[in-house]
């Protein structure tokens, strides 16, 4: 009996070593993958503190290449309504001047920039080309100008002839060319001056006389632009020696069958006109 109990006893205390064992060999490994979790945690906080930084920064470089693109890109194209204030002086006639009533004017064109990064993240030069300028102006009663009483008609004199007074116009067609600059300071806000060559047909009505030229005209000017919407202002000057056309009142238009001669009617000769006027637009880029 007491070589059992020492058996049972041997027996008990290897199953506990046994037990202890496995314990110990199950959580050894647990309790070191314990102790490196903090370490591990930490190089996973530090990644995923990296990685929102590294994401804004994309989304930052994006978001400003968008709006470098709606800035530059998508608002080179232009169209404009504009007001103008014209002066219309008769070079050949010392102190003979119009001064306009009103005036308008309409144009499309585009910017083309001359490289493509802005410089200092804000500049760009560019060359203008507007496909069409269309103007129009009233003027008013000419300056330094005496205008004499028509002599009364007596009724055993006849009837007398109704004069053309059709008053002072100025139409003019034309297309611009020229350099600009155009600063971005902030957000969409834009600056913008140029000069442009501006070659022209000009029609003047004075009256009963037509006049028709060529004309070169210079504008310099600029503008203040945010997003779709700009306000510009703008100074332009040109003059020709205009071909002129009227109606000869004293030649022989007809004859007793009819027949008429338009060398009898029409009468040519030149004036040389100049033209200065301040114009005010509203301009929409796109």
């Amino acid at each position: 009996m007491k070589n059992l109990s020492t058996v049972s006893g041997t027996l008990q205390k290897s199953m506990l070593t046994c037990i202890f064992t496995l314990t110990l060999a199950w959580t050894g490994p647990q309790a070191v993958c314990a102790q490196d979790v903090p370490s591990d945690n930490l190089e996973c906080n530090e990644d995923t503190l990296l990685t929102p930084t590294d994401d804004n920064d994309a989304y930052q470089l994006d978001k400003e290449e968008k709006r470098q693109e709606a800035v530059w890109n998508d608002r080179s194209r232009y169209f404009h309504f504009g007001y103008l204030n014209q002066t219309l002086t008769h070079q050949d006639v010392p102190g003979l001047n119009w001064k306009s009533d009103f005036g308008l004017s309409i144009g499309a064109g585009r910017t083309f920039y001359l490289h493509k990064k802005p410089l200092f993240n804000m500049l760009k030069f560019g060359l203008d080309a507007t496909w069409f300028d269309l103007s129009y102006a009233k003027y008013g009663d000419a300056e330094g100008w005496v205008k004499l009483p028509s002599e009364p008609v007596y009724p055993d004199e006849g009837y007398e002839e109704e004069e053309i007074d059709l008053g002072v116009h100025q139409l003019e067609l034309g297309m611009h060319v020229g350099p600009s600059i155009t600063l971005n300071p902030v957000d969409h806000l834009k600056l913008s001056g140029y000069f442009h060559f501006i070659p022209s047909a000009s029609v003047v009505i004075m009256n009963d006389e037509a006049n028709v030229n060529y004309v070169s005209n210079f504008a310099v000017g600029g503008a203040i632009a945010y997003k779709v919407i700009s306000l510009g202002i703008e100074s332009r000057w040109g003059k020709a020696k205009y071909n002129s056309f009227s109606i000869d009142e004293e030649g022989d238009d007809s004859d007793w069958e009819g027949d008429v001669d338009i060398d009898d009617v029409l009468k040519s000769s030149k004036n040389r006109l100049k033209t200065k006027s301040i114009r005010f637009f509203l301009i929409f880029r796109y």
